[in-house]
């Protein structure tokens, strides 16, 4: 059996990071979530992710600068040679 996509949700808002971990679990989905940029970058720098869900508005790190520095240090992810990522607001 093939492993399930992991996918990292990054968002200060509790509700956002509850409905959309429900939703891509339902869906068969490995689900990581934190609520801080800090997190995010421990996280996809210590284990392969499939897709990272960003808030755009966050406290301490904002969405842009999060990615930025995901590109800048060259992330890898299972799938392919760049993180795909999605930024909401």
């Amino acid at each position: 059996m093939a492993d399930k996509q992991t996918v990292l949700l990054v968002d200060d808002e509790p509700i956002t990071l509850e409905v959309l971990e429900a939703t891509l679990a339902s869906a068969g989905y490995e689900v990581l979530k934190t609520d801080r940029g800090g997190k995010a970058l421990e996280i996809v720098s210590e284990q392969p992710v499939d897709l990272v869900f960003v808030d755009y508005r966050m406290p301490e790190m904002d969405g842009l600068e999060l990615l930025g520095i995901c590109k800048r240090s060259n992330l890898i992810c299972r799938s392919s040679c760049s993180l795909p990522l999605k930024v909401s607001s």
